[in-house]
């Protein structure tokens, strides 16, 4: 089942180069006043990375003799690094949200289980492999996941004087809604609230961001995103 508008990013990059600046990660610092985080892809990634599977698939494995218990802490902890990380590169000055996809609308659930059928019956007999339907509200795992993020999040703000100058947002998987969508109805909610040249950035892979953020009606609004041929790079 295939989703979003993937040759969107790719035709706008091509046609309207002048918009788009792609660099290695760690070689900018860019400053904005507030960051908005959709974070269900990168656990996704930290996942597959963890775990050994799908687009991060090596070699070799550097986790393979670590329990499926150390495995998952590791995961956490790769989640919120990468987090922490894109923060460093563009770094908000007001505001940082972080978003995961809530319960969707019973349309879209119909959808997600049919893909998870699917994505179960290729697990089928693979011993130790990450249960990646594991990544759905409700479950233990995602539980877990929102206690940790809590963890590092005050942690994070007793170690470091810049996120203690921010409003920080965690929303989970137990607040309804996808993660874009949430993020957006805050921005519509305080659209009143911000400065006019208050700078915003919105980090996700999806396509249908392009939209929505020029949906937003923000003269300063930046798209981040991983570049899709090199992951050590960004596209903003």
């Amino acid at each position: 089942i295939k989703m979003g508008v993937p040759r969107l990013f790719p035709y706008i990059s091509r046609n309207f180069n002048g918009s788009v600046i792609t660099f290695d990660n760690g070689a900018i610092i860019y400053y904005v006043d507030h960051l908005y985080i959709d974070a269900n892809a990168i656990l996704h990634n930290s996942a597959q990375h963890i775990f050994n599977y799908g687009s991060e698939i090596r070699i070799n494995d550097q986790y393979k003799d670590f329990s499926f218990e150390e495995k998952i802490l590791k995961l956490y902890q790769h989640f919120f690094n990468t987090i922490r990380n894109i923060t460093n590169t563009i770094v908000p000055r007001k505001t940082l949200y972080i978003a995961l996809d809530g319960p969707a609308p019973i349309a879209k659930q119909a959808q997600q289980r049919q893909r998870r059928f699917i994505s179960a019956r290729d697990r089928e007999g693979k011993i130790g492999a990450f249960d990646s339907n594991m990544i759905t509200p409700g479950t233990i795992f995602m539980y877990n996941l929102t206690m940790y993020m809590f963890y590092a999040i005050r942690k994070e703000l007793n170690t470091s004087l810049r996120w203690r100058q921010l409003k920080i947002i965690y929303s989970p998987t137990n607040v309804p809604g996808e993660g874009e969508h949430k993020i957006m109805n805050y921005i519509r909610e305080n659209m009143n609230n911000f400065n006019n040249k208050d700078k915003h950035c919105f980090y996700g892979p999806d396509g249908d961001l392009i939209m929505l953020t020029l949906a937003a009606h923000i003269d300063n609004m930046y798209l981040l995103r991983t570049n899709m041929d090199m992951k050590t790079k960004y596209d903003l």
